[in-house]
């Protein structure tokens, strides 16, 4: 089973950071797939949403938000 991050978007920007794994973010006007070492920023109120490829193997990510997000979308 793979993680699916539904279609969202926050005020806050945000930097994903790949530890191992992959995630792959959907945008507009494309996709982006980052696999460990690699990251991305995402620019506040820019939508978005992701998941896990199947073959991505255990994913672990790194996320920070600036400003600090109140709340987290819930899973």
């Amino acid at each position: 089973m793979r993680a699916v991050f539904a279609r969202h978007q926050h005020e806050a920007e945000q930097l994903t950071i790949v530890l191992s794994g992959a995630r792959v973010f959907n945008f507009d006007d494309e996709e982006v797939k980052l696999t460990a070492g690699e990251a991305i920023l995402i620019p506040g109120n820019k939508p978005h949403g992701a998941f896990v490829p199947e073959d991505a193997g255990e994913t672990q990510t790194y996320n920070l938000f600036s400003p600090v997000r109140k709340t987290l979308p819930s899973a």
